[in-house]
């Protein structure tokens, strides 16, 4: 996944400052809580990619991305204004949906010559037998 994050400015978007950019994803199962935190590398502070492989055990339904960042404020900071590098922040990113996929099944038959299967007649122009 890619993930960009951008703040309004005055003439537009622009990036965040490198210590204000969020330093995980965090991946949660809405149904049951379960999350996976994943360590974010930021290129330039332009974008950062990041890969989850799906474990077989997975479980169904959706699945909501959180970018975030801890805060680092201590008892001296109280007095200071609050900023996303002292107070950290969770932002919701998006989200993705895990259901079950079965390949349908289907078998056919040919029949080049007649046999016990084989019990309807060709078409005249078809040397092939319908087999059921």
């Amino acid at each position: 996944m890619k993930h960009l994050l951008r703040v309004q400015a005055g003439k537009g978007l622009a990036q965040l400052k490198p210590n204000q950019l969020p330093q995980q994803l965090r991946i949660v199962h809405d149904g049951s809580g379960d999350e996976v935190n994943l360590p974010l590398a930021w290129r330039n502070g332009r974008y950062a990619e990041s890969s989850f492989t799906l474990p077989k055990e997975a479980k169904l339904g959706e699945y909501t991305l959180y970018l975030e960042r801890k805060g680092t404020r201590g008892p001296d900071d109280k007095a200071k204004p609050s900023s996303p590098e002292l107070d950290g922040y969770s932002l919701r990113s998006g989200s993705f949906r895990v259901e079950e996929f079965r390949l349908p099944v289907m078998t056919g038959r040919r029949c080049w010559a007649p046999t016990s299967r084989c019990t309807c007649a060709p078409p005249p122009s078809s040397p092939i037998w319908r087999c059921t």
